[in-house]
């Protein structure tokens, strides 16, 4: 998230795509993290990571360029997606004004990916939902999102 809103939006936390492995356990405890539950914690960064998997199926990753450096993260479009499926089915308000701020950004995005993935995880009401707020210029305000999300099918 953090990436694609170029610091707009900080989560304080990264999920990686990686098995388990004590090679793996070891790096994260030389680096300073402790482990707490399923997540690793770094506390004079104050920051979180994860590894909640090994593939990131069915989102792509793709590269892009960080200060020099090749960084594969996930899909815009996926990203899009699973902040959809979480402001729809799990009402995180928070990722509904996540994937606006993500569409936003980013009127590039390949529309017609964007829609399949939609469709794939029945995020399409939700999309929709969004795109005609931003239409109407309407301030996507917490009550909005709340509003918007009531009206999505189930």
């Amino acid at each position: 998230m953090e990436i694609y809103t170029r610091s707009a939006y900080t989560t304080h936390d990264l999920d990686f795509v990686a098995a388990p492995s004590d090679a793996l356990d070891r790096a994260m405890l030389e680096l300073g993290f402790t482990r707490v539950g399923r997540h690793w914690i770094h506390e004079p960064f104050r920051l979180a990571v994860e590894f909640p998997g090994t593939v990131l199926y069915p989102a792509e990753s793709v590269a892009i360029d960080v200060d020099g450096l090749q960084l594969h993260v996930i899909a815009i479009e996926d990203l899009i997606v699973d902040r959809l499926a979480s402001w729809k089915y799990w009402r995180w308000h928070a990722d509904g004004a996540a994937a606006a701020l993500l569409l936003a950004q980013h009127p590039d995005l390949d529309v017609a990916r964007l829609e399949e993935r939609a469709a794939t995880e029945d995020v399409e009401d939700a999309l929709a939902a969004l795109q005609s707020a931003a239409a109407g210029e309407l301030q996507l305000t917490e009550d909005l999102l709340k509003d918007l999300r009531d009206q999505l099918s189930n």
